[in-house]
């Protein structure tokens, strides 16, 4: 992997003497050194020529190599002396002088005063000119007072509000109601014969049929009753019927004796013997803890991977709908016979009426 150059403050670089060494720091640290060595040649004490040796060349090395929170150690020094010499307390003082730029200016612009020139007579005609299509407009004619009126009225319309220019009407529902017809008088004429005379005439005897009352007829079914009751025997003789499988009775098998010691499989049946799927089981030692967690397959068999260490064990058995009973038992390093788990009874919920 190519590796980037690390970024540098090209505004401050410093040549590079020797290495990482700046030019600064070779001179004090020269500097250092040729102090020290000036006081090693004079002829001083050694109880006082040894100590300011010594000094002066550490302080020489500090000052080049030597840093305190990222700053070299000659500008704490410089900073120290400053701040010894610069005062530490300020007095305000009030100067009765006001600055320029507080000072009110009149910003009145003032115009100088234009003197009316005299005209020249190239002035007076240019005058004249204007003045003569400078006219007023003669008055318009009828044509143009009715095109200014049919301009004003299509602009009177754009700017009334839009409306419909046919109102809507809501939609009324029409009930049928069926209304008792007025009976009508029907005369009907009925012949009786004569009980002595055959060659009497027939006397008409007329009265009128009595009022019935109104009734609501049924509407006539639009296909004959006839029809009707054969296409439905057709539907029915064509409908199949849906018959429920034989269900077959369920057989408990079950699950095959493992080969291995210390591995616990089962069964778990219902209080009616059923096989119960999805039944979680925990397997729990002596201390009450939980070592193993099994579910029962489609059959309602369990198994355990792996096998357990030597041992009193309890085995629990959980079902949302049944109760077990806890069954204890013991591995000994040997093969396990399959566990028969039966539920004792049965998940009683109250019923929760609706308000």
């Amino acid at each position: 992997m190519k590796q980037h150059p690390v970024p540098q403050n090209i505004t401050s670089y410093q040549f590079r003497l020797v290495g990482d060494m700046t030019l600064k720091q070779f001179a004090e640290l020269a500097g250092g050194l040729i102090i020290a060595y000036i006081l090693f040649s004079l002829p001083f004490a050694p109880l006082l020529k040894w100590p300011l040796v010594v000094f002066f060349a550490l302080f020489g090395f500090a000052l080049a190599f030597l840093p305190i929170q990222e700053r070299p150690l000659d500008q704490w020094i410089i900073n120290f002396i400053k701040s010894i010499y610069s005062p530490t307390r300020y007095i305000w003082k009030r100067n009765n002088k006001t600055p320029d730029y507080l000072k009110k200016k009149d910003q009145r612009s003032f115009k100088p005063i234009k003197k009316a020139t005299p005209a020249t007579p190239d002035r007076q005609a240019l005058n004249q000119y204007l003045k003569r299509y400078s006219s007023p407009i003669a008055p318009t004619g009828s044509l143009d007072k009715n095109e200014n009126q049919r301009l004003q009225n299509i602009s009177n319309l754009l700017q009334s509000p839009n409306h419909p220019s046919f109102p809507l009407k809501p939609m009324k529902v029409n009930q049928m109601v069926s209304q008792p017809q007025e009976p009508k008088t029907v005369i009907t004429t009925v012949l009786t014969p004569a009980s002595g005379d055959s060659n009497s005439t027939p006397v008409p005897n007329t009265f009128p049929n009595p009022q019935p009352k109104p009734v609501i007829e049924a509407a006539q079914p639009l296909t004959p009753p006839l029809e009707v009751e054969s296409h439905f025997k057709k539907i029915q003789k064509s409908r199949n019927v849906y018959r429920a499988p034989h269900t077959k009775a369920i057989v408990y098998t079950p699950p095959p004796l493992s080969e291995k010691p210390n591995y616990v499989c089962g069964t778990v049946l219902s209080t009616t013997g059923k096989t119960l799927p999805n039944t979680l089981l925990e397997i729990q030692d002596h201390l009450n803890l939980t070592i193993r967690a099994l579910k029962t397959n489609r059959l309602g068999h369990f198994y355990t991977a792996t096998p357990l260490g030597n041992g009193e064990f309890k085995l629990k058995a959980e079902h949302q709908d049944y109760e077990f009973d806890i069954i204890n038992f013991k591995a000994e390093g040997k093969i396990l016979p399959p566990f028969t788990i039966r539920a004792k009874s049965e998940i009683v919920r109250p019923l929760v009426s609706s308000a």
